[in-house]
């Protein structure tokens, strides 16, 4: 910063302070400062080819870090957040609230688009109901025997590393997966997830809080070969055998770059699958749908205290 005479960015005040951070609050803020750190790793990979013999196809592959947009995901554009939601996901905070009752008018099939049904919900609850909530809605195909362990919750097995081979493309097919790998064992039985955490090898930063909400996209194990994936103004789709056979959207919520322990920023999103393909798959595995129903909700137990998460959840089937 010195060297070139570089102006430092100021602490982001207007959303932070230090006692916010020390409740554990944490943000995502793109800085002018980072884009002299961008610029300084860059030119150190440039001098490093040039005049120390670094490959030039490895330098490049490591310079992709510094990648600001990927082709393809810059023609997203957030959806509003849909109409049906209404009042929904805020009736799941009442003490007293059924969050099965509750969850399964959000899974109707045409409920978001035609012939397909909701397989993935991330959805941030209003704040006027808490200052940072979420409820999330995930499916799965389970066995006729499953029951979940008591502390059941997505493991680290439902991420798909995708490799980006060009380095700067969201589109292409995803990589084909063995379902076995992707079991979870239950107190009784087992059960698959429906959607994956897809992990994009290479990513544009600018929109790293997608990357953080998570692309819960529909397994490859859905489909008799890996779905081809391409985005749009309102959508990433999914494409088998020349068909469209789902969607994956995002909105935003009142967004702003803070966010709670363990949460996320105050963006939504939704996952649909053809209802023909959940059929299919569920009849090849000889497995059942269900859902797995979780309330996030941090909240202060005093006016001072610090956000104090609290969660419930639900398992059941379709």
């Amino acid at each position: 910063m010195d060297a070139t005479n570089s102006p430092y960015s100021s602490y982001p005040y207007h959303f932070m302070n230090t006692v916010r951070s020390r409740e554990g609050v944490g943000g995502q803020f793109s800085q002018s400062q980072c884009n002299v750190y961008r610029s300084a790793f860059l030119r150190t990979l440039a001098f490093a080819v040039q005049q120390w013999g670094m490959p030039r196809n490895l330098a490049v592959i490591v310079a992709a870090r510094c990648l600001p947009l990927s082709k393809g995901l810059h023609a997203l554009r957030p959806i509003a957040r849909p109409a049906w939601l209404k009042d929904v996901p805020e009736k799941c905070c009442k003490s007293d609230a059924s969050l099965e009752e509750i969850s399964r008018r959000l899974l109707k099939v045409n409920i978001g688009s035609s012939g397909m049904r909701p397989v993935s919900l991330r959805i941030p609850i209003s704040n006027a109901m808490a200052e940072f909530g979420e409820l999330s809605i995930e499916s799965f195909y389970v066995t006729e025997d499953f029951n979940p362990k008591s502390d059941f919750v997505e493991d680290h097995t439902r991420m798909l590393i995708w490799p980006i081979t060009d380095l700067v493309s969201f589109e292409g097919p995803l990589p084909e997966e063995d379902v076995k790998q992707y079991r979870i064992d239950g107190a009784t039985g087992s059960c698959i997830p429906v959607c994956l955490n897809v992990w994009p090898s290479d990513f544009g930063f600018w929109q790293n809080d997608y990357v953080h909400l998570g692309f819960a996209f529909p397994a490859p194990y859905n489909f008799p070969s890996a779905p081809h994936v391409e985005s749009a103004k309102g959508w990433v789709g999914f494409s088998f055998d020349g068909r469209r056979v789902g969607y994956w959207k995002v909105w935003h919520d009142n967004w702003i770059p803070v966010h709670a322990k363990d949460g996320h920023t105050r963006c939504g999103g939704l996952t649909e699958l053809k209802t023909s393909v959940l059929c299919s798959t569920a009849a090849t595995l000889g497995m059942k749908l269900a859902w797995h129903v979780k309330l996030s909700l941090w909240q202060r137990p005093s006016e001072y205290g610090a956000p104090v998460l609290a969660t419930r959840s639900e398992f059941f089937r379709d």
